[in-house]
């Protein structure tokens, strides 16, 4: 059977860990999707400024793992993505990316204003402006 949590948050940068924190110290039991490395982006960032308690700003990989180890101390559980079910994923040609489809899909960037896209046909006796 999967585990049962009463709240799930997505990533384990500075905005996951302190959810999950405030999750778990609300009573609620709560998992944290860290991915592949716990903290992210945030253990690469030199300072960090805004923080409470910090008036000269703090190094993200300061602030991570205090900021891990007070939502663990709360209860809340920290989970990397298994390999097993990435390998899964990749084995089965899965995808997280949702893939455009029809005549639109080959394009990056919407038609132009005024100007005629298959997807709605000019009305007979209207005009494009250029």
């Amino acid at each position: 059977m999967a585990d049962a949590f009463d709240v799930v948050v997505a990533g384990g940068g500075i905005a996951g860990l302190t959810a999950g924190l405030t999750a778990a110290r609300l009573g609620r039991s709560t998992l944290v999707l860290t991915g592949g490395v716990p903290g992210g982006l945030l253990l690469s960032i030199e300072t960090i400024d805004g923080i409470p308690g910090f008036a000269d700003g703090v190094a993200g990989y300061e602030l991570c793992p205090v900021t891990q180890e007070q939502a663990a101390d709360a209860g809340a559980e920290p989970r990397a993505p298994s390999s097993s079910r990435s390998s899964r994923r990749a084995s089965s040609g899965g995808s997280r990316r949702p893939r455009a489809t029809g005549s639109r899909a080959a394009s990056s960037s919407p038609p132009a204003p005024g100007s005629r896209s298959s997807a709605s046909p000019a009305r007979s006796g209207s005009t494009a402006r250029a």
